[in-house]
């Protein structure tokens, strides 16, 4: 080194810019690559708790589950009233894979390594390992509900799976 501080870019809890998808501080209201203002997850909770078509689940945990022959990974979340959601995320599509490593490859093992997963079977070793979102909120669509955000890591004013009051 020749005496020239650098900040450190490195987030072990980060939130993703709905925009460009850059990590940012959790702190953080403005991103930083693209400067567009971070939604709080306070503003997010609250916007789906007052829509009727919205389904908020308190996340207690998560059942992965591999289909080999559809090359899909579905992900089923559980709330602590028994309720569930699932997701599908399809491997043999590009959209879909990256998708999977946007929300969960990053924060497998608390971020500690950088992870991008390309197969299924690269997937099935850590999947004891994914981590589960605090919230997930899905929208009604005609026949099922779409899982439309996962919120990690939150800090606030709303009652987490699990935690008393």
């Amino acid at each position: 080194m020749d005496g020239i501080e650098e900040q450190c870019t490195y987030h072990f809890r980060f939130k993703r810019c709905p925009y460009c998808n850059e990590e940012n501080d959790i702190a953080a209201r403005q991103c930083q690559h693209c400067a567009e203002k971070l939604i709080d997850a306070d503003d997010i909770l609250r916007s789906a708790l007052n829509l009727k078509d919205n389904k908020v689940l308190r996340c207690a945990g998560i059942t992965p589950k591999i289909d080999s022959k559809d090359k899909s990974l579905k992900i089923t979340y559980h709330d602590e009233d028994g309720l569930t959601l699932s997701e599908t995320f399809r491997f043999n599509f590009k959209k879909s894979r990256k998708m999977f490593n946007d929300v969960f490859a990053r924060r497998i093992a608390n971020g500690s390594q950088s992870i991008e997963f390309e197969t299924l079977e690269e997937v099935e070793r850590f999947l004891p390992y994914l981590p589960i979102p605090d919230f997930v909120i899905a929208k009604k669509q005609t026949q099922h509900w779409q899982v439309t955000e996962r919120l990690f890591d939150y800090q606030g004013p709303y009652r987490k799976a699990n935690h008393l009051n």
